[in-house]
């Protein structure tokens, strides 16, 4: 549903406009408005891309694939070495998104990068996701215990599962400097034994869609995805990334009590939660 290229750089920017954005990176009136009919961006704009919004350039070219990038392992003791050594390199902060049955953990530092003559401030993040193992959770067992790890506050299994798949990046989870992310300021430090737990608890963002948060189906929640950006771009709407996710989570869950599949949801669902967010 997001045919182009354009249509796939507007669902990464979510609420933020393609001038602004483009603005922001130093980026000349002429280029942007290149990209705004369908001009593919450079190579060295992909590439900032791919640092600054973790995008899977493959996706943006093509379609093809998730929005953004997660490092997924086969086994959480390739996970564990994978963190272990990161942690050795840099000054990460780490956020367990989920520990049961895959454990899911967001990477977060500040970084910067020179482009076009300036100096851009960013969020580096990285998704990291694998098979609970022993090992791994006594590694982060002993991060918990040393108070480095963070467990998200308020969150919903459709949420969980968005990150875990790609499906939101840098800018939907810390935002910038003139917007919060949905973990920004809404993480706790993991209480020490919390990972042996069958699962962290956490709190809903949606109180009304804390009874539908199991067994999500994927290939219909990509389509409502989909669909709002479709729907977003048609009747020219922006919603912040806080209004997206209820959007996503009211519509999936109306999806499911009507029986509704990836192939026969309807836009009038998106439209009725859009309305109900503004």
């Amino acid at each position: 549903m997001q045919d182009s290229v354009l249509d796939r750089l507007t669902h990464v920017l979510g609420d933020r406009t393609l001038h602004g954005w483009g603005k922001s990176l130093g980026l000349s009136d002429g280029k942007i408005q290149n990209m705004r009919k369908g001009k593919t961006p450079d190579p060295e704009l992909l590439s900032i891309l791919s640092r600054t919004e973790n995008v899977n350039i493959n996706w943006l070219l093509t379609g093809d694939g998730a929005p953004f990038k997660v490092h997924a392992f086969t086994n959480g003791d390739d996970l564990q070495d994978y963190l272990s050594t990161a942690l050795e390199d840099e000054p990460w902060r780490i956020i367990v998104v989920e520990s049961y049955p895959e454990v899911t953990v967001v990477l977060h530092q500040p970084g910067q990068i020179d482009f076009a003559k300036r100096t851009i401030d960013y969020h580096v993040v990285e998704v990291l996701t694998g098979s609970r193992s022993k090992l791994l959770i006594e590694f982060l067992e002993q991060l918990a215990r040393a108070g480095m790890l963070e467990v998200v506050q308020a969150c919903t299994s459709l949420n969980k599962a968005e990150i875990r798949l790609g499906m939101v990046g840098p800018y939907w989870l810390f935002g910038n400097n003139d917007s919060c992310g949905h973990l920004t300021n809404n993480t706790r430090v993991m209480r020490e034994g919390e990972l042996e737990e069958s699962n962290i608890e956490f709190q809903s963002w949606e109180s009304s869609t804390s009874d539908n948060t199991q067994g999500i189906q994927i290939n219909l929640m990509r389509a409502v995805v989909e669909l709002l950006e479709q729907t977003l771009i048609e009747q020219k709407l922006t919603l912040t990334p806080n209004q997206k996710a209820r959007v996503i989570s009211a519509a999936y869950n109306h999806a499911i009590q009507a029986g509704a599949t990836a192939d026969t949801i309807q836009p009038q669902a998106l439209t009725m939660a859009i309305d109900a967010v503004r």
